[in-house]
């Protein structure tokens, strides 16, 4: 293999491999390294310069990326990214931790597949288990909504990967399963959802179907009972005049309905929840009250299957 197809097997890679990935002879790999072509961070592992840090650290530790560091390789939304990349090495592997690995990066210990040593990263199952039980619930439920709209895990996969986990925090992450939703489109909704899930009868649901005389709308979260919408509204998607319009249209729509509409910014669900709570709180306690004297007047505007 010429030094440019090594460049290119390692670039395929990530930019990270371990020798016997690599189908090059040693003298190649030597001559690599010392014109600077590649590095050899520890011993058997090969890397290019700028490689991905959390990468990097999984294969010097030969272990694997995990739950934040591994939902951002599978493609799910995090809320935030780890501070350190978050590792998982399989037990029994401590002494073999190269100096300063454990300053750089978040490690935990169990059992890996042969897959997920050989690509450095969890199974998606593992990840979502791995986040269930390790991470707070408002880091977690939003990376297992997510997984579940990518299709590549499923609720019953869940369960049942947790009905027999008895590893510490798993008893927590099966209290989460049946809280999940695929239907999230945003680690905003995600959050929002779980703040309504601490109101006493308040029960919000993801992209609900509203219609009206000529037109539709799908809202973040509703509650088809108490008439209440609920938006996570993030900047990005209201900064034009269009989107104003189109947002000022929706609004009028869904009120002239019967809906109580309650609109959130990322920094009231993410930093003011108690304002969220308070708020979901005090509408849920008048539209009960509507309710109760028979009036329903948004049933009229929900879209039956």
């Amino acid at each position: 293999m010429s030094l440019d197809l090594l460049v290119r097997e390692l670039a395929a890679r990530g930019g990270v491999a371990y020798r016997d990935q690599l189908p090059v002879r040693k003298d190649a790999l030597t001559g690599a390294v010392n014109a600077g072509l590649i590095l050899r961070p520890r011993r058997g592992v090969y890397a290019l310069a700028g490689a991905d840090e959390a990468l990097l650290l999984a294969r010097m530790v030969r272990g694997a990326r995990s739950h934040r560091s591994a939902a951002l390789v599978h493609g799910w939304s995090v809320v935030s990214r780890p501070p350190r990349p978050e590792l998982v090495v399989p037990r029994g592997r401590s002494a073999r931790i190269p100096d300063g690995v454990d300053r750089r990066a978040t490690i935990r210990w169990r059992l890996l597949s042969r897959e997920e040593i050989d690509e450095a990263c969890t199974c998606a199952i593992e990840t979502v288990v791995d986040c269930l039980r390790d991470l707070p619930a408002d880091e977690a439920v939003p990376v297992a909504d997510s997984a579940l709209r990518s299709g590549r895990v499923s609720v019953d996969e869940l369960a049942s990967a947790l009905a027999v986990d008895h590893r510490r925090g798993s008893r927590s992450a099966r209290t989460l399963v049946g809280s999940l939703s695929p239907f999230a489109e945003s680690v905003l909704e995600s959050r929002l959802r779980m703040l309504g899930e601490s109101i006493p009868d308040v029960d919000l649901r993801s992209q609900v179907e509203i219609c009206g005389s000529g037109w539709d709308a799908r809202v973040d979260l509703a509650d088809p009972d108490l008439g209440i919408v609920a938006e996570a509204d993030g900047f990005a998607w209201h900064g034009d005049r269009a989107a104003l319009r189109r947002d000022c249209l929706r609004y009028n729509r869904l009120t002239c309905a019967g809906w109580r509409v309650l609109r959130f910014s990322f920094e009231a669900i993410f930093r003011d929840p108690d304002h969220v709570r308070q708020s979901l709180h005090d509408v849920a306690g008048q539209q009960q009250r509507i309710r109760e004297a028979g009036l329903t007047p948004w049933a009229a505007s929900l879209r039956r299957p």
